[in-house]
């Protein structure tokens, strides 16, 4: 038991817990990379690394490419999310993984195999996945060791922009112009006069027209 939860903490991980760091609890485990961190550990005389190297094996070509950056939503957070590794394949819920009791909230729907007929499927289709290997009883397995109750995770809004495939900038409507917008804060040359003092409306309407409107900045001309 404590080489398969070392194994999940070696193993890569993909976000699902706050924070944007990708290891456990983040309860997303990838499959491959979770295949070669059994073949580092020791199970004998338990047929494990044989079962292990199918899973590896099996998963031989899913993955096209990988990269190392920066995600856009961690900048300047120090956390580098790095995918170039060619033990990586494809992910899936590995819930609780430090067996804390806490699930997020989606497991229970994308682990169902045996889905009630007669109520409305919350997750549209079973995994192949799972309906071909015995992955929920192996989590059904390594869960019998954890001492808490099951609670589910709550879902979370996200504390990031949300990317919106519809948006069109040409559709964006241009912010008005006019003597009802309130005036910008004097902010050196391009808000105060030569000497420091404040410019006339006159000038200030016309420095912000220039500005908002045209994109064109006209201090220089005002001066």
């Amino acid at each position: 038991m404590q080489a398969i939860t070392k194994a999940i903490l070696e193993a890569q991980q993909y976000d699902t817990e706050a924070g944007y760091v990708l290891e456990a609890p983040d309860q997303l485990t990838d499959l491959a990379s979770f295949a070669s961190a059994l073949l580092n550990q020791d199970f004998r005389p338990h047929p494990v690394h044989a079962t292990a190297r199918a899973l590896r094996d099996a998963l031989q070509g899913i993955k096209v490419y990988g990269s190392s950056d920066v995600p856009w939503v961690a900048a300047g957070s120090g956390v580098q999310w790095d995918f170039r590794a060619d033990s990586l394949a494809m992910n899936i819920f590995l819930p609780d993984p430090l067996l804390r009791g806490l699930w997020d909230w989606r497991s229970p729907f994308y682990l169902v195999i045996n889905p009630d007929p007669n109520k409305p499927r919350v997750q549209p289709h079973i995994i192949d996945f799972v309906k071909v290997t015995d992955w929920v009883d192996f989590i059904i397995e390594y869960h019998k060791e954890s001492q808490q109750w099951v609670r589910l995770l709550p879902a979370a809004i996200p504390e990031f922009p949300v990317f919106n495939a519809s948006f069109d900038p040409k559709k964006v409507v241009p912010e008005p112009c006019g003597k009802d917008k309130p005036l910008p804060p004097c902010r050196g040359k391009y808000g105060c006069g030569p000497t420091g003092a404040r410019r006339s409306s006159d000038d200030r309407l016309r420095l912000r027209r220039g500005s908002r409107c045209s994109g064109v900045a006209m201090g220089g001309a005002l001066d």
